[in-house]
């Protein structure tokens, strides 16, 4: 008989694909994605919590959490993140492009664990309710990031 209440097997993606997912957001090099690999085959839960449109408890945001920081450094994920913004902003004055990203690298590093924690995972799993604890608290801290850079998203 099977449980009920548990996902299907089927919701939850390989080690490969969900080492793909991480990869592609936060556009780290093949190296880093045969860690993931590696470090997801070993967390179903967390391979679980990027697909789900749930809003994940403690356990699983700290399982995602803690396989992408087993192979993503604190200063690999400030520069992914600072480059993603970076990407995101309209043109600017060539002599000043880089400034942005600079600040928001340095922004990224100096969050503490748990923000840099909610960062990542708040980003990996954007699918989530957007009222959730983790997607406001999310959306608040990128906000702080933009506020401390001055950086405006146009749209």
């Amino acid at each position: 008989a099977a449980c009920s209440g548990s996902s299907p097997s089927s919701s939850t993606p390989i080690p490969e694909d969900a080492a793909t997912t991480v990869a592609q957001v936060f556009r780290l090099p093949d190296a880093t994605r045969s860690c993931l690999v590696d470090a997801f085959s070993q967390r179903s839960a967390a391979r679980a919590a990027l697909t789900t449109t749930d809003e994940l408890t403690g356990a699983d945001q700290e399982a995602l959490a803690e396989v992408v920081e087993s192979c993503v450094s604190a200063d690999e994920f400030a520069t992914s993140v600072a480059s993603a913004i970076g990407a995101s902003l309209p043109p600017t004055d060539t002599a000043r492009a880089t400034q942005p990203q600079a600040c928001l690298h340095s922004a990224v590093l100096a969050l503490d664990d748990g923000q840099r924690r909610t960062v990542m995972v708040g980003l990996l799993t954007l699918a989530g309710p957007l009222d959730s604890e983790l997607a406001m608290a999310r959306n608040d801290l990128v906000n702080g990031l933009y506020a401390t850079c001055d950086v405006t998203v146009g749209k």
